[in-house]
């Protein structure tokens, strides 16, 4: 063909399809709905058996055909979120720092696994913590007390405000933070439950997209033809 085309114009052919076209601003992005369990997904306090997966790759365009085909070349980034996760990056746009994601690979290297630790395990460890810290200054309040009782003379009116003020402080502990805690807890919990019911949501969303999908093929109904079953009219009962 270009040896004719040479012979009736006198110019060669120009190829039709010059080779992928790249630039380092280049890039593609896609979203994946993926099955299986990747562990412990940060920021969430669940085992996911549905998640997202976001992939970030550097692109390459060619022209052919009177149309732009676009084609992944080198992965940049992978990071993987629960179905909440993906919801909260999608409808809270311009909101807080960012919304927590598992990163998976970067330039094609396995990041380590997300530290596993279970919404019990970590409620467990806070709230020790914050008894360890009210106990510590239960025994430091005792320890002056007992020094300042065991002197000889009165007490001084500075040493009295003193106590007073430690004893106050515990009294907050007790009356205010551990309630507060207490009150996070129940968000996390809540939190936790919503997160629970997304991740069963797109389970079954998943579930009868497959099972359509099936059917369709089954029924032969593909693109057009499945539309037009869908929009027939029904017969009357």
């Amino acid at each position: 063909m270009g040896d004719e085309t040479k012979a009736l114009t006198g110019e060669a052919e120009v190829p039709r399809n010059t080779g992928p076209d790249e630039h380092e601003s280049y890039g593609l992005a896609r979203f994946s709905r993926v099955q299986g369990s990747p562990g412990r997904l940060f920021g969430s306090a669940i085992d996911h058996h549905h998640f997202i997966e976001l992939t970030i790759s550097r692109g390459a365009r060619r022209r052919d055909f009177q149309r732009d085909w676009y084609s992944p070349k080198d992965e940049i980034v992978s990071v993987i979120m629960s179905p909440t996760q993906f919801a909260e990056l999608l409808t809270n746009l311009n909101v807080g720092e960012g919304v927590p994601c598992t990163i998976q690979h970067v330039n094609r290297k396995t990041m380590a696994k997300c530290p596993e630790k279970t919404f019990a395990e970590q409620t467990h460890d806070d709230l020790k913590g914050e008894f360890k810290r009210l106990a510590q200054r239960i025994a430091a309040l005792s320890r002056t007390a007992d020094t300042m009782l065991s002197g000889p003379g009165a007490l001084k009116a500075s040493d009295k405000a003193r106590v007073k003020a430690e004893i106050a402080a515990i009294l907050q502990e007790v009356g205010s933070n551990i309630p507060f805690i207490h009150e996070c807890f129940q968000e996390a919990c809540d939190k936790t439950v919503a997160d629970a019911k997304a991740s069963v949501d797109a389970a079954v969303l998943h579930a009868q997209v497959t099972l359509g999908k099936e059917a369709c093929a089954r029924l032969g109904l593909g693109g057009e033809s499945a539309r037009a079953a869908i929009e027939a009219p029904k017969p009357n009962v």
